[in-house]
C-alpha cells in the first residue's frame, strides 16, 4: 500500500469515526433536543451542515490524492529516464573500456614484437 492510500484510508476511517460518534451523541440528544428547544428542522439543517462538510472533505481528499498520484507517477517517470541515461552511460564507458583495452594488446603486441 503506497503512501498517499494509507493517509486516504487513515482520513476515511476518521471521518467514519465521527459519523458514527455523531450519530451516537445525536441519538442521545434526541431525548434532550425537546427540553434544549431543538427543533426537528434545527437537527435537519445542523445533519445537512455536516453532510455538506464531508463531502467538501471527500472532494478535498480526493484532490489530493490526485496530486499525490501524479507527483508520484511524475518522480517515477523521471527515476526511469535516469535508470536508461545511466544504462546509455555504463554501454558507453564500456566500449571505451574495450578499445582502451584492444589500445593496450597492440601495444603489447608491438612491444613484445620489438
Amino acid at each position: 500500500m503506497g503512501g498517499s492510500q494509507l493517509v486516504i484510508l487513515g482520513l476515511l476511517m476518521l471521518v467514519t469515526a465521527f459519523l458514527l460518534h455523531r450519530g451516537t451523541v445525536l441519538r442521545k440528544r434526541s431525548a434532550l433536543d425537546e427540553k434544549n428547544g431543538y427543533t426537528t428542522g434545527d437537527v435537519a439543517r445542523l445533519e445537512r451542515q455536516a453532510n455538506s462538510l464531508i463531502t467538501e472533505l471527500e472532494v478535498r481528499l480526493h484532490d489530493y490524492d490526485r496530486e499525490v498520484a501524479a507527483r508520484t507517477q511524475t518522480r517515477i517517470a523521471q527515476l526511469d529516464q535516469l535508470v536508461i541515461d545511466a544504462k546509455q552511460e555504463a554501454d558507453r564507458l564500456e566500449g571505451l573500456l574495450q578499445e582502451i583495452r584492444a589500445l593496450q594488446e597492440n601495444t603489447d603486441d608491438q612491444s613484445n614484437a620489438a
